[in-house]
């Protein structure tokens, strides 16, 4: 398999699993694995201490407000945020991740919420909403891979197909439309839609500045979307080089790694993996500069589906070939390979 095809799959997969978390339970009720992310400077110790749940329990038994009081009960602990996420793949368990933050909310604040009463036509919100139907039906079946080739998704399933190729057909004639939505409709379920529609647009130029103006909204569904968005037009640029699509900066994904929200992390480093592909120094560069910890610590997570592409930026970070990562991750010695990585980058 080449690296390309091999590093497609995995960011999909990935984004994929993002995707589900954000619209249905799970495939169990179970919890199979508890993970963390966020500021490093407090034990896991008191965070299981903290909360009244653990591996084992029910999803549907956790009053997540209620957990969260008890998380900022914790010294220094100024927010805190839980996602269930689907799934721990020998049990098909949930995963819960819990975020923490020493610091207030954002000193560089998302968009304030629009308040234009516009909305995009029936058509295409029947269409998308059945479009989500067939994704999870072409999951189920486990037809869940895509044609990335043109810079956008193109389900292998084709019922789910044949709609996203309408999609192309919308982003044409309501481009104007999607974008006026995105920017300033007041309802966050159209801004999103229209971040989804924006990327089939033919000329990814077009919707760059769009997408990355959308990357700011203050909902997290407008901005898994767009990055989505921008993950593939990344990687689409990377790969054609001589189409001259508009660069796509480092700084708003380095960022949403810092977030305390996990969409942010699993849409922010499918953009820096597409940023990285090429293995441009200065960009690397700025992303350790910027994400390692929080590169360091999705490396970290328990689930491989959910580690990899912290594994693979972490990698990249560390000078090592992405044959040389691949084989390690897939290997008996991935977790010695991971502590290699952390030594290089270790304080000394």
């Amino acid at each position: 398999m080449s690296k390309l095809t091999k590093n497609n799959i995995y960011i999909f997969s990935f984004l994929l699993l993002s995707i589900i978390s954000l619209r249905v339970n799970g495939q169990s009720e179970i919890i199979g694995v508890i993970d963390f992310y966020g500021s490093s400077n407090f034990s896991v110790k008191d965070i299981r201490n903290a909360i009244t749940f653990k591996e084992g329990d029910s999803v549907s038994g956790i009053n997540k407000n209620e957990q969260i009081r008890k998380l900022k009960s914790i010294s220094g602990v100024k927010q805190a945020y839980l996602t269930t996420v689907c799934c721990e793949e020998s049990k098909g368990q949930s995963i819960l991740y819990i975020g923490l933050s020493n610091k207030d909310a954002m000193t560089d604040p998302y968009h304030p919420s629009p308040t234009t009463q516009i909305t995009l036509p029936k058509e295409i919100v029947d269409d998308c909403d059945k479009f989500n139907e067939l994704m999870f039906e072409g999951i189920i079946k486990g037809e869940s891979g895509e044609d990335r080739s043109q810079g956008h998704s193109l389900m292998n399933y084709a019922p789910a197909k044949a709609i996203q190729e309408k999609f192309i057909g919308y982003a044409e004639k309501y481009s104007i439309l999607l974008k006026n939505v995105l920017k300033n409709s007041s309802d966050a379920e159209q801004r999103a839609m229209a971040a989804q529609l924006l990327a089939y647009a033919k000329d990814k130029n077009s919707i760059v500045d769009d997408l990355l103006f959308a990357v700011h909204d203050n909902d997290d569904g407008v901005r898994n979307n767009s990055t989505r968005a921008l993950a593939l037009i990344a990687s689409y640029s990377a790969n054609n080089p001589a189409l001259k699509i508009k660069k796509i900066p480092v700084e708003p994904f380095t960022k949403m790694m810092n977030s305390i929200v996990w969409t942010d992390w699993n849409k922010g480093s499918a953009v820096l993996l597409s940023l990285t592909e090429k293995k441009d120094e200065a960009i690397i560069k700025k992303i350790k500069e910027q994400a390692l910890i929080p590169i360091c610590q999705m490396a970290n997570w328990k689930n491989p589906g959910h580690s990899m592409m912290g594994y693979l930026l972490l990698g990249r970070i560390t000078g090592y070939s992405d044959e040389e990562i691949y084989k390690a991750f897939e290997s008996e010695n991935r977790n010695t390979f991971l502590a290699t990585m952390l030594s290089k980058v270790a304080p000394h």
